[in-house]
């Protein structure tokens, strides 16, 4: 056994029982804590999976970071999941989650030990860590296959809680079609429930495993009228907050010529107060999201700043709920906001200032969703282009889907259809009527044909 600093506290154990306390007493110490962080090698590798699980427990329940002791925990995770219980495996897990930590090694490890962990883990362990799977955004290969199998068994004996949980994290990981057979089960059980004994907090994810499995086409029972009732009663309290930053991409979006409401409900029916789109033009169906730091996880590499990872799991998939209802979604990515506001002065002078980067970074992220933007100054000329289109003119259509442009020509004898889309035969011959007013496109090198195109145009 190696020494270590912290051995005037005694052993890993000791050291886990103190860490432990402090959190159950809700009195981080800071030094302690510190210590410990400091001393990360030692404790992950001397320690026993319980020592090690209740220390990572406890920084989390106390809300401290400790990214030197959870890099160590990664780097060995698959001995400890190999050798820790299902109680071992759901604290640490849990731990990550909470800290919103990236855990790509540690969560492969407890997805490889699925089987032993379902069957042997009480139903309140296999949902924190279904939750873990879901808020870290890490797709398991086999852990809700393996608990479809015993699915049964699980909400036999598991709390309402639990079940809700692992239901939600099916959705919310985009499962829902795929182990439909599973959520199935888990629903029928979870709205067999006294709608009375549920509060908020067990609503809310109810609510979003209704629309996700709707959207996804899963095809779920109906929710009984009491216990429907309080879920749409839920979603009416449902409180969104906006940013200065927002307030400031707004403005941006509305000088771009982009027209859009604020805080945009884009659900249906009686849930329709749920979400927001935070920008949105509700009519051409694109939405704009400003992620803050909250929607992104914490990579445990050296030099890595906190919450400057990958998006986690209900970011990405909030916007594949809006993307099977239709929408274009761009993301503004709050990493990029500060990169342009603490560029380097000749940046700065080549970009034409920050205002002018925030812009031209705009304008990037929705021609990367299909969606162009014009300057207030560009509307003219990109009127006369589009007035200049005539029978065999020759222009370049931009695929977002293969990110380049195919050359086409306008087909006559009717180059307009009823909603004033204009039919473009390609080169490779197909033949489509194109959206040219909010599409990405610009004139081929060659001309020709007659017959002027009339085409209205929209700016946004």
């Amino acid at each position: 056994m190696t020494s270590s600093p912290l051995s005037e506290f005694g052993d890993t154990q000791a050291v886990a029982n103190i860490v432990h306390a402090l959190a159950k007493l809700k009195q981080p110490n800071k030094a302690i804590m510190s210590k410990v962080n400091e001393e990360a090698e030692w404790m992950v590798k001397e320690g026993k999976p319980q020592h090690i699980a209740n220390t990572a427990w406890a920084f989390a329940k106390m809300d401290v970071r400790a990214p030197d002791l959870f890099k160590e925990i990664e780097t060995r995770a698959s001995f400890l999941v190999k050798e820790g219980n299902p109680q071992d495996i759901a604290n640490t897990a849990w731990a990550y989650r909470k800290l919103q930590y990236d855990a790509p090694t540690l969560l492969a490890a407890v997805d490889s030990a699925s089987e032993v962990l379902i069957k042997s883990g009480k139903p309140q362990e296999i949902s924190n860590v279904a939750l873990a799977f879901a808020e870290i955004g890490h797709k398991p290969d086999s852990f809700f296959n393996c608990l479809e199998k015993h699915a049964d068994e699980f909400v036999k004996s598991a709390s309402e809680q639990a079940i809700i949980n692992v239901s939600w994290s099916l959705v919310t990981l985009g499962l829902a079609s795929e182990n439909e057979a599973l959520l199935q089960t888990l629903w029928k059980r979870a709205i067999e429930t006294d709608a009375s004994k549920l509060p908020r907090e067990a609503l809310l994810p109810l609510v979003q495993v209704d629309v996700h499995a709707r959207t996804s086409g899963a095809k779920l029972p109906p929710a009984p009228p009491g216990l429907k009732w309080r879920m749409i009663q839920a979603v009416k309290v449902t409180t969104e907050s906006s940013s200065p930053f927002e307030d400031e991409y707004s403005a941006l979006l509305a000088d771009a010529g982009f027209k859009h409401q604020r805080e945009v409900q884009f659900l249906d029916g009686e849930y329709a107060d749920f979400m927001a789109i935070d920008f949105a033009c509700k009519e051409r169906k694109i939405a704009v999201e400003y992620d803050g730091a909250s929607h992104f996880l914490t990579e445990l590499k050296k030099g890595a700043r906190p919450n400057h990872g990958r998006e986690n799991g209900p970011t990405t998939a909030k916007r594949r709920l809006m993307e099977q209802m239709g929408w274009k979604v761009a993301n503004i990515d709050y990493k990029d906001n500060i990169k342009m506001e603490i560029a380097p002065k000749w940046v700065l002078e080549k970009e034409g200032g920050v205002r002018e980067m925030k812009m031209k970074y705009l304008r990037n992220r929705l021609e990367k969703v299909g969606v162009t933007l014009y300057q207030m100054d560009d509307i003219e000329s990109m009127a006369l282009k589009l007035q200049a289109l005539k029978v065999g003119t020759q222009i370049e259509v931009y695929w977002p889907n293969y990110k380049r442009y195919y050359q086409g020509k306008i087909k006559g004898p009717k180059p307009i259809d009823e909603d004033g889309h204009t039919r473009v035969l390609y080169e490779n011959g197909d033949d489509k009527f194109e959206d040219l007013e909010n599409e990405i496109w610009r004139l081929g090198t060659m001309g020709g044909g007659s017959g002027r195109v009339k085409v209205k145009v929209k700016v946004y």
